[in-house]
């Protein structure tokens, strides 16, 4: 008697929503990059595809379980489909975890009692209760207004530097003139393609240049820890550029070491 095996249709079909999930996921991701559909309707199209990815983890569950007992064929299809779908799971799951491990907030400052100026507007907020500043504060504790003891030209010119090798867009320029302040704002692009916006404060005092700093998200609730560790790494990198300049030049401004002469 032969036995016949039948390939698992819950199988084939976690293969195939996997399959239209991805695609869907990637290319989504790839037009809101590229600000060929605006965040309402990316939002709408990532909520379809993860709608996808889940069945099609669910039916792969399924199907192995059912495999297992019936000894039918579809394993591989089932696998496929499994892996596709958790692909696109994945940055969801991360992001749950960021919103556990992180205060709510969606705009974040060294000095929040004086904001610096946005150029680009806030969406609205929903009734989401935002962190206070003594619970970011706890979460990042190097968010903190810096003080450089170097020249307000010069810790501008090194901001500025920062921001273009980090590849932000700078949207506007208040370059230093005599006493003025000097302010650099700059939009950030996220790997989803979400804007963020940051604004470096450059004032001179007594000793040299304080530094302040805000980071923004344009359109979400949540920014998931993302602005408070932006101005951490941002800052932390000041501190070794500005440490980096006076240790070069300290070295140029030294006097050469005389030669002793040697008796002919």
């Amino acid at each position: 008697m032969r036995i016949v095996l039948k390939t698992s249709k819950l199988a084939s079909w976690s293969r195939r929503l996997g399959s239209i999930a991805f695609p869907v996921l990637a290319f989504s991701v790839f037009m809101h990059r590229s600000g060929s559909i605006d965040s309402e309707t990316f939002h709408l199209i990532v909520f379809l595809g993860l709608a996808t990815a889940f069945l099609a983890i669910i039916f792969a569950l399924i199907s192995f379980i059912i495999l297992w007992f019936s000894g039918d064929k579809g394993w591989g299809r089932g696998v496929t489909g499994l892996i596709l779908g958790g692909l696109c799971v994945a940055p969801l799951l991360f992001a749950l975890v960021q919103f556990q491990k992180y205060p709510i907030a969606r705009d974040v400052s060294t000095n929040p009692e004086t904001q610096i100026e946005l150029l680009s507007p806030l969406s609205s907020i929903t009734n989401v209760e935002q962190a206070n500043q003594q619970e970011l504060t706890s979460a990042f504790p190097n968010m903190v207004v810096r003080y450089y003891p170097l020249s307000a030209e010069i810790s501008y010119d090194l901001v500025k530097r920062q921001i273009t090798q980090n590849g932000w867009e700078i949207i506007g320029e208040r370059p230093i003139i005599g006493n003025d302040t000097g302010q650099i704002n700059a939009i950030i692009m996220t790997l989803f393609g979400w804007r963020d916006e940051i604004a470096v404060q450059i004032e001179e005092n007594a000793q040299g240049t304080t530094i302040k700093m805000r980071s923004a998200s344009l359109i979400a609730d949540s920014d998931l820890g993302s602005n408070g560790k932006r101005i951490e790494r941002f800052l932390l990198g000041m501190d070794n550029a500005i440490t980096k300049y006076a240790r070069d030049n300290l070295m140029l401004e030294q006097p050469p070491v005389p030669h002793e002469r040697t008796s002919q």
